[in-house]
């Protein structure tokens, strides 16, 4: 199961996917991610966020409470030296739910920083890319291949590190 960070989120709602067959409860976000939805003009996440599948909401939030394990990892230590009260919280709320909460979910993110300490925290199988992400939609039927491709040149656009979509993912 997928927990989305923002970008991820942001490159799925640009696609306008139809996600009428999905499975409810496809897709994950942390409470700050999909809070952060409001601030895309175009109301495209927004109203990815409030999809429903199959049975129900596409996406299942979730939240950190205080005075939990998650709560203290979030505060005490991944943002215990942050300046902004923003900077990168939906992906460190991410990692303390993976930590914490779901030990089902997988972290997707595209920050390379981001990745560097969910994989430090988390360790190996619980942070995946987003072209992890869209190659298990695309097996699970939910997209096809032109629509898998898509997406990869989406993610690609804001990293201009990456030389192409993964040699792995190439069809």
């Amino acid at each position: 199961m997928w927990l989305l960070d923002d970008g991820p989120l942001g490159n799925l709602a640009s696609f306008s996917p139809q996600v009428a067959h999905w499975p409810k409860g496809s897709l994950h976000v942390a409470e700050s991610v999909g809070d952060s939805a409001a601030q895309d003009k175009s109301g495209r996440r927004q109203a990815l966020l409030r999809a429903h599948g199959e049975g129900g909401p596409l996406f299942v939030s979730h939240s950190v409470l205080p005075g939990t394990p998650a709560w203290e990892m979030l505060y005490l230590h991944l943002r215990k030296d942050t300046t902004s009260t923003t900077a990168n919280l939906g992906e460190h709320e991410c990692i303390a739910i993976c930590a914490h909460l779901r030990a089902d979910l997988v972290f997707v993110c595209q920050d390379r920083r981001a990745t560097q300490i969910a994989l430090s925290e988390l360790g190996r199988g619980r942070v995946a890319s987003p072209f992890d992400c869209w190659d298990s939609l695309r097996q699970d039927g939910l997209i096809d291949d032109a629509a898998f491709l898509a997406l990869c040149q989406r993610s690609l656009r804001g990293d201009r590190g990456l030389p192409g979509v993964p040699w792995r993912f190439r069809m």
